[in-house]
């Protein structure tokens, strides 16, 4: 019943996590309907729930988009170009006021801040 709990208390909290970063990638500009979208969401999950990947440094990487692609039935190559294809375009330099190049570590780590900072500042938590 214990172990029941805390697999209901883990699933309930992937699913905040897949929501505010949903919601998050649509304000900074990405289009929900390109395929990198769900990547990122996928791995936004993965590194909040794993913590370990959060280091820095490309072996993380590379450890990252090889889970999203077993995740995602697909390549590492592909799941690396769909996410770096989504923000291309997009001005992430002042949308994050930051004046070094953002690169898909980089947006994961100030993503994966920002999805923190509001799991911690949403009004079910300050109820509490």
């Amino acid at each position: 019943m214990e172990k029941d709990m805390q697999e209901n208390i883990k699933l309930e909290e992937s699913e905040k996590i897949k929501k505010i970063a949903k919601q998050l990638l649509k304000e900074i500009g990405i289009k929900t309907h390109i395929l990198g979208f769900k990547y990122w969401v996928t791995a936004l999950l993965l590194v909040i729930e794993d913590e370990e990947n959060s280091e820095t440094g490309n072996i993380v990487m590379m450890k990252l988009y090889s889970r999203i692609a077993r995740k995602h039935k697909t390549t590492f190559s592909k799941v690396e170009r769909a996410m770096r294809y989504v923000h291309l375009e997009l001005d992430l330099k002042q949308q994050f006021d930051v004046d070094y190049p953002i690169n898909n570590t980089a947006l994961l780590f100030l993503l994966k801040e920002e999805v923190m900072n509001r799991m911690h500042n949403t009004p079910e938590t300050q109820n509490e």
